[in-house]
């Protein structure tokens, strides 16, 4: 029984102080005092039992068994009692320290995140006022925002261009597809790229396309909502970074959807979502 109760105290005594440094006898536990007592008195039964199978204060015994006494034993294990009792609340004090530091970290990570995705998140930011344009559509007419404002909301789909982009082709396509949904949403959907009127003829042609694509050539009006793709080279040079603003009848930014790469872009849901949203 003895030698169960200090192989028992022995594992309790490095589970509750694995990395602290001992000298001797002494324990450098920390700043609760009277718990260093206890356990200091534990760790001097542990340390001297191990060495010589006695208890401290006591004479070797003559007998050829190391078994220690039973009063040394009971000793053993009320310390081990109260090593273990030590360890659950050193645990729980730790585990509280962590909760306390964890939850004010999450909260003030959250203004962080809003305002990292502002930063890397290119043009202008919900609640910002749309910038006026004049743009031509696929007929050469000119279509300004203020004159779409005033038939309701709009949502403003820019994409790289109908002519060589996939990626954009196939939003288009699937826009039409679910453009009753949208317009059902109560919103204009408007595609805008550095296209020409001409090659916006062909796509709205080839796709099927019936909601209005204007064409920005010169990329001013790209350039005006701050989305230019700067890294564009080639015929690439003045595309838009793929991005779908929706503006309310005020022209004002109420929402903007966009992915990290290109090739993503927002779902029909999504925009749907978020047009109903909007008062």
């Amino acid at each position: 029984m003895a030698r169960v109760a200090l192989n028992a105290l022995v594992c309790v005594r490095r589970q509750a102080f694995p990395r602290q440094r001992v000298e001797g006898n002494a324990f450098h536990l920390g700043p609760n005092l009277k718990w260093n007592k206890l356990c200091l008195s534990a760790s001097q039964w542990v340390d001297y039992a191990q060495s010589s199978g006695q208890s401290p204060g006591r004479e070797p015994s003559s007998a050829s068994s190391p078994m220690i006494s039973l009063r040394s034993a009971s000793a053993l294990l009320a310390a081990g009692f109260l090593l273990t009792a030590h360890l659950a609340v050193a645990q729980s004090a730790r585990s509280d320290a962590k909760s306390s530091l964890r939850e004010p970290a999450q909260a003030d990570l959250k203004p962080m995140m809003a305002d990292d995705m502002a930063m890397k998140t290119p043009g202008l930011q919900v609640g910002a006022k749309a910038p006026d344009f004049r743009l031509k559509n696929a007929s050469g007419e000119e279509v300004s925002l203020p004159s779409l404002l005033a038939k309701g909301k709009v949502a403003l789909a820019f994409y790289r261009s109908g002519d060589w982009c996939p990626y954009c082709t196939t939003q288009l396509k699937d826009l039409q597809a679910d453009l009753v949904k949208i317009e059902g949403a109560g919103v204009q959907l408007v595609g805008i790229s550095y296209d020409s009127p001409e090659t916006l003829a062909r796509v709205r042609v080839k796709h099927g396309l019936t909601f209005p694509l204007l064409a920005d050539v010169g990329s001013r009006t790209i350039d005006a909502f701050g989305i230019r793709n700067q890294g564009a080279k080639g015929r690439a040079a003045g595309v838009a970074h793929p991005v779908l603003f929706l503006l309310d009848q005020q022209g004002v930014i109420r929402a903007k959807l966009m992915r990290d790469n290109y090739k993503d872009r927002p779902e029909v849901d999504e925009i749907i979502a978020a047009a109903s949203s909007i008062k």
